[in-house]
């Protein structure tokens, strides 16, 4: 590794932990939805530039549910081991809960 590459890596660990403090404070009180100087400051420029981009995708990709659903992302190896882990405890043969047949 180059001295220039060793310099860029401490370089950048070190910002990266200088900014991890002050960002997670800043994305708590975003989460808890308190008021943020900064959202009134930069809020408006920043809806006024989402307003084009998102029509924008909306008409360039598809946005149908079909493309969030399981199916596409999972394979069907761990989509049949979701349902058996989900099943497995009420298919329990020993459990006091079934009904039984010589009422």
């Amino acid at each position: 590794m180059t001295a220039s590459a060793v310099v860029q890596l401490v370089l950048y660990s070190l910002v990266l932990v200088a900014w991890a403090r002050p960002l997670g404070a800043y994305m708590a009180r975003v989460s808890e939805g308190e008021a943020l100087v900064l959202r009134r400051i930069v809020g408006p420029a920043e809806r006024l530039a989402y307003r084009p981009f998102n029509t924008a995708v909306s008409f360039a990709t598809n946005t149908d549910w079909q493309s969030y659903a399981g199916e596409a992302t999972l394979s069907y190896l761990t989509q049949m081991l979701g349902l058996a882990a989900r099943r497995a405890p009420s298919c329990r043969p020993w459990s006091s809960t079934r009904s039984s047949s010589s009422s």
